[in-house]
């Protein structure tokens, strides 16, 4: 019994999750820091190269965002991942009108990735806002 009570508190200073999913917070911003205006309701999504694991988070008004993989509140487990940031879709045929650079809705072109380590995690991704088309 004594080496069990030693063996749980162990794991508690060294702050491994029993789970083996760990908390993963942060925020979109734009190049300055600021929230986008229209990016709410949108989502950060991590994969794994692998596509041994991936994990969503829906995007709230000031840019924040909480990722979970099977249920909310639960984590990501620890990893290296690919991100991309799909935008709000109104219904499966009406997706919102763009406010970043398209590039950040495919794995392959949005430049981002995180590592995700067995503690609480922080992201933040500086995104570019799509730019103004101008009037022919």
């Amino acid at each position: 019994m004594l080496f069990t009570g030693a063996y749980l508190a162990s794991l508690l200073l060294a702050g491994c999750n029993t789970s083996g999913y760990y908390e993963v917070q942060g925020k979109v911003v734009d190049g300055q820091g600021q929230p986008i205006e229209g990016l709410e309701g949108s989502q950060v999504v991590f994969s794994q190269p692998e596509g041994q694991s991936s994990s969503v988070g829906e995007i709230q008004a000031d840019g924040s965002f909480e990722m979970f993989t099977l249920k909310p509140g639960d984590g990501v487990p620890p990893g290296e991942y690919d991100v991309q940031i799909n935008r709000k879709y109104f219904d499966p045929e009406r997706a919102a009108p763009a406010v970043i650079d398209e590039k950040y809705e495919r794995f392959d072109s949005s430049g981002l990735k995180v590592k995700v380590e067995p503690k609480s995690n922080y992201f933040e991704f500086k995104v570019e806002r799509i730019k103004a088309r101008r009037a022919p």
